[in-house]
């Protein structure tokens, strides 16, 4: 890890885990879009944070998070940001995420807003184990919300530390036939730590299914989109 960053402690770093395609044991990873790469290729550093990007591919995305938030700690970092391969940003979101670590020091997890892909879409924001939908798009969500989705979060690395010294026969990430990887881990964090998540529903990041080009959104008739709506339409 000190040789990858060749003796600096980025403040924040940034992982996109690629695994392999369909999880076979090959030498061949997804694909990323065009569309996923100009938009990265557009985020805006935020103001006085230095960040470098760590490669991990070809794991379980359980495994590699685990990994990455082990790395995070080695090298000192402040944040870990997940951007997943298929997840689109908008240019700002990072800058934005800090700026909210900055003034919510009790707050560890921050994060956009992105949709399942699936018909019709359904945001990843969970409140009291059910998808979250009483909402306005621009609205900031913090009281009693319990899940979201990784990727696009922004973690302190600090609450990796805490959660291994809680406890450190479990894993940080583990996927699990109740839920993905990260509704486990931000149980953990909730049940163990008390831990609160921040989501800023003004980011809405497109959802890209990487063999058709489809971008999933909020569809429009559901209340975050109309609540917005009629607020604008006032």
């Amino acid at each position: 890890m000190q040789n990858l960053f060749k003796g600096m402690k980025p403040k924040i770093v940034v992982c996109s885990p690629m695994p392999l395609v369909d999880g076979k044991l090959e030498n061949k990873l997804e694909n990323i879009t065009v569309e996923w790469h100009r938009h990265r290729q557009n985020l805006i550093p935020p103001f006085g944070k230095n960040y470098r990007e760590i490669a991990i591919d070809g794991y379980p995305i359980d495994e590699a998070r685990c990994a990455v938030a082990q790395m995070a700690i080695d090298c000192e970092s402040e944040f870990l940001f997940f951007n997943d391969y298929d997840v689109l940003l908008p240019e700002n979101i990072l800058n934005k995420l800090v700026f909210w670590a900055g003034n919510k020091p009790y707050i560890d997890v921050f994060s956009g807003v992105y949709c399942a892909k699936m018909e019709p879409p359904v945001p990843l924001i969970y409140k009291s184990g059910q998808v979250f939908w009483d909402w306005c798009i621009g609205d900031i969500l913090i009281d009693d919300i319990d899940g979201c989705g990784m990727g696009c979060c922004l973690i302190r690395t600090e609450l990796f530390k805490k959660l291994i010294k809680s406890n450190p026969d479990k894993p940080l990430f583990r996927t699990s036939e109740n839920g993905s990887e990260d509704i486990y881990f931000l149980r953990r964090a909730k049940d163990e730590l008390n831990n609160k998540i921040l989501i800023d529903t003004s980011f809405i990041c497109g959802h890209i299914d990487n063999n058709t080009g489809k971008i999933y959104g909020l569809p429009e008739e559901c209340i975050p989109m109309q609540k917005y709506l009629n607020k604008g339409a006032k």
